[in-house]
């Protein structure tokens, strides 16, 4: 079974990222990444049988073309596992941060809160100590709903690379 690799033909001065918005690119590069992977898959399928009869060979080929592709797919591979750690440290990051904001602004809304049941309050404090506490109340719905959207971009960055890792050893 023989598969055409198809080749699209684009101006050099075309950038797949110049007409994408910034939070579709980096999704983009992983479609692109996968497409080369099953390209390659494809093109390593279809090699000649006189280079895959050794079974030893076929774990780490050593002619020139499959050396070269073997070692890029081995690069990939490690670059998969350190975007991973690099993944799960910003995450640790991100939550310790959004954790002491979020508590620092409920701690804000809850002594707001207790000053609007000052009884001795002039009518200008009162109505400055709403605004204040519907601000911060606002703000901390910000904060929280941000961190909701900072970790299902951490589920997807996993799970974008770990199918990608698959993929890799599935053609290794």
């Amino acid at each position: 079974v023989h598969t055409k690799l198809y080749r699209v033909k684009t101006k050099p001065e075309q950038s797949l990222h110049r007409w994408l918005p910034p939070a579709m690119a980096q999704p983009v590069r992983f479609l692109v990444l996968l497409a080369l992977l099953q390209a390659l898959a494809a093109a390593l399928l279809t090699a000649p049988q006189s280079e895959a009869v050794n079974s030893s060979a076929a774990k780490s080929p050593k002619s020139g073309k499959l050396k070269k592709q073997y070692d890029n797919l081995e690069h990939l591979m490690g670059h998969l596992k350190t975007d991973i750690t690099k993944f799960n440290k910003q995450e640790a990051a991100d939550k310790t941060k959004s954790e002491e904001r979020i508590a620092a602004l409920k701690e804000e809304v809850q002594q707001d809160k207790e000053q609007l049941q000052n009884k001795s309050l002039r009518a200008f404090e009162h109505e400055m100590l709403v605004n204040r506490t519907k601000a911060d109340e606002r703000e901390l719905e910000y904060w929280s709903h941000g961190r909701v959207l900072q970790q299902r971009m951490y589920r997807t960055h996993i799970e974008a690379t770990h199918g990608l890792m698959s993929k890799v050893k599935g053609v290794l």
